[in-house]
């Protein structure tokens, strides 16, 4: 009767401490979740776009379609020609139809939105 015992005691002890873990990974999830979307909310407001990457953005797309650097030409062209690439290659849909050319025709801070 001793061993029966014996056994059962180390038995209740394995199930309470699996119980324990399945209780603590039944909280455990939902705090990682909460933790997980709070870092997304802060990477989209710290890593965001500036006021001034879509027109850099819309630069380097025109540089692409038309051939001509007189957009947005504040800084060398190379890293605008650059990171439009990509969204070119994607397939991006483009409308011109308010780009002036000549005098003013340079996108800033609103254009490109």
């Amino acid at each position: 009767m001793a061993n029966n015992s014996a056994v059962r005691g180390p038995a209740r002890a394995v199930d309470s401490v699996e119980l324990m873990a399945a209780r603590s990974s039944m909280w455990c999830v939902p705090v990682l979740l909460v933790v997980h979307a709070g870092l997304l909310g802060y990477g989209a407001v710290v890593h965001s776009p500036t006021y001034n990457e879509p027109a850099h953005l819309v630069a380097g797309i025109s540089y692409w379609r038309f051939g001509r650097f007189d957009v947005y030409s504040v800084n060398p062209p190379l890293v605008r020609f650059v990171a439009a690439a990509p969204v070119l290659f994607a397939g991006c849909e483009t409308d011109w139809e308010s780009f002036r050319k000549g005098p003013g025709g340079t996108p800033r801070d609103g254009d490109g939105k």
